[in-house]
């Protein structure tokens, strides 16, 4: 089971660093104010549906919101990216042109300080030839874990089957 408390305050802390209202962020998932108010102040549960909804307004992993220690993810990001710029005798600005992602955004990825968003890794990834799972090795581990979550939600195969799709096909 998630860690609730650990996934109402990093979307306190996402909305709030963001300057977002409940209002702002509910009409971006199609939920009402109130209802983002309540996951926020751990009251109420989070449909998968809208953790993902979150998790992809926010541009940040799910396992990010729901997980404690991926921090370290964005630290392994940080060092492949490294790798693959030395590996390619290149400097940021030159992978920064070859990639498409903003010098600034790889420079502070680089040192810790930025999360990239999903667009600028999928840009980096293809660049590298990488996957998401040669970034985070514990992605199959959260597969299975949205897997057995489903099923505790009494879902049929055939339905489990569609969304894992879904989440294949958004982490490619």
């Amino acid at each position: 089971m998630p860690n609730l408390n650990l996934l109402s305050n990093r979307l306190s802390e996402l909305r709030s660093e963001r300057g977002l209202t409940y209002e702002q962020v509910g009409e971006a998932i199609g939920k009402s104010p109130s209802t983002i108010n309540l996951i926020e102040r751990n009251l109420r549960n989070p449909s998968m549906e809208t953790l993902m909804n979150l998790a992809e307004f926010y541009q940040v992993p799910l396992e990010y919101l729901l997980e404690e220690g991926t921090e370290s993810v964005f630290t392994n990001i940080a060092n492949i990216l490294r790798k693959g710029i030395e590996e390619r005798n290149l400097t940021v600005i030159q992978f920064s042109m070859e990639t498409g992602v903003n010098y600034f955004h790889l420079a502070e990825t680089l040192q810790g300080n930025y999360k990239l968003t999903p667009q600028e890794l999928k840009q980096i990834l293809n660049k590298l030839n990488l996957t998401l799972a040669d970034i985070h090795p514990k992605i199959e581990k959260y597969k299975r874990y949205v897997i057995k979550y489903l099923q505790a939600l009494l879902l049929d195969d055939n339905s489990i089957e569609i969304i894992m799709e879904y989440i294949d096909e958004k982490l490619k």
